[in-house]
């Protein structure tokens, strides 16, 4: 890996990062950074990026705690609710994503 493609993924995940805990949908910068500067295909790209997003994720409730605030017990079962719509949404779509990879 190049100097270029680490300054250039460094750079995304730091967007990445800024964006998601301000209005979300920042998984492009990574897609961006991964598939071009990296050279990785997209189905390796994606799930790797999507490391990035727990992270992102973890340190903001870390960070949200911090400061003191809670959630509401109603908030933890509309989050564990939701949590596996959003496995099936991802498992599915991680396999069109590898199946069009491997020309299938």
């Amino acid at each position: 890996m190049t100097l270029f493609a680490v300054l250039i993924t460094v750079v995304a995940g730091a967007a990445m990062g800024w964006i998601n805990n301000v209005a979300g949908g920042a998984g492009m910068f990574a897609l961006w950074a991964l598939q071009y500067a990296c050279g990785l295909p997209l189905a390796i790209a994606n799930p790797t990026a999507r490391v990035a997003a727990v992270a992102i994720g973890l340190f903001s409730f870390l960070g949200y705690l911090r400061a003191g605030h809670r959630a509401p017990p109603r908030a933890w079962l509309h989050g564990l609710c939701a949590m596996w719509s959003q496995v099936a949404a991802a498992s599915s779509g991680a396999t069109v994503v590898f199946n069009s990879s491997q020309g299938r």
